[in-house]
């Protein structure tokens, strides 16, 4: 879990480093407020990547779902004028028009960044793996199946490692 929110917080950082501008700091959440995690989370809201809970709280401790993970990968490549503008079900048996990520994962799979299972299911709730969260990053980077070797998670894994 920690090599987890490691690569989350190094993804977060680069997406900060690599020009996003923040327009203002939003408030801090209470369960940061204080925190290791208070100036991230501060910088993350203002750029709009990270959000929180509707009830003002960030739940740090929590783990990522795939919902989420596909939301801040959107987010960090900048790409919420197109979420503004998806509508409609996804290709996702479970995640119709009205779940809060489906225009975040209809971006992410129509940009390729993201694939379901084999039953037609995205399951949204389910906590996103190391391999799953990898595969998504390196497909951020502009890689593809077709342009890695091996099998997966094993060719994602193994390309994630050698561009750092």
């Amino acid at each position: 879990m920690k090599k987890f929110r490691k690569l989350i917080a190094s993804v977060i950082v680069a997406a900060m480093v690599f020009g996003l501008m923040a327009t203002g700091f939003a408030a801090v959440p209470s369960d940061v407020a204080g925190t290791d995690y208070e100036d991230a989370v501060t910088k993350l809201a203002a750029l709009n990547i990270l959000n929180g809970y509707p009830d003002g709280t960030f739940k740090p401790d929590n783990n990522v779902t795939r919902a989420e993970f596909t939301k801040i990968a959107v987010m960090e490549l900048n790409l919420g004028k197109a979420v503004d503008k998806a509508t409609g079900d996804t290709a996702f048996s479970d995640v119709k028009a009205d779940h809060w990520a489906a225009p975040y994962v209809k971006i992410a799979t129509e940009r390729g960044l993201l694939k379901g299972y084999p039953d037609g299911t995205f399951r949204p709730e389910a906590n996103v793996t190391y391999a799953e969260a990898v595969t998504i990053l390196v497909r951020m980077l502009g890689y593809t199946d077709e342009m890695l070797k091996g099998t997966w998670p094993n060719n994602y894994l193994a390309q994630a490692s050698q561009v750092g």
